[in-house]
């Protein structure tokens, strides 16, 4: 003998499914959100590294303003640190300690490389760009 009156069973008929669907939609706007999220970050973080290497191309290698600085902060939400290497590695401004390239990274001209690293003990997101610049400056030497 079933203990489950007729209305009983509808409702655990239509809940269930309801409340399953509605937490897969949950899961998917929650994924859809994170990547829309890391995309954006992503297109910022791009925006920054470019104007810091049309900054440092403009000022023949000099460290970037501080003013500057404070504005590509604000603009990323968070702390920027660069590094601008010169053909076959050479350092040219930024800072010193940057996140290494992951092993398996292949870095074509023109093309941003985004990656998660570790810097100074935080974990970060990276951009690395590589570009062909024609200024004597910056020429192997």
């Amino acid at each position: 003998m079933n203990h489950w009156s007729l209305r009983s069973r509808l409702f655990v008929l239509i809940i269930l499914p309801l409340i399953l669907v509605a937490s897969i939609a949950a899961a998917a706007r929650f994924i859809l959100a994170e990547r829309m999220s890391q995309r954006l970050y992503d297109d910022t973080l791009l925006a920054v590294a470019l104007t810091i290497s049309r900054d440092v191309v403009l000022s023949e290698g000099d460290v970037l303003t501080e003013q500057l600085l404070n504005a590509l902060t604000k603009a990323l939400g968070d702390p920027v640190y660069y590094r601008i290497e010169g053909p076959e590695g050479r350092f040219v401004t930024g800072y010193s300690d940057a996140p290494p390239l992951p092993a398996d990274a292949v870095v074509d001209s023109g093309i941003p490389y985004f990656y998660d690293a570790v810097s100074l003990g935080a974990p970060v997101r990276v951009v690395t760009l590589r570009e062909f610049i024609a200024e004597p400056q910056f020429a192997a030497g």
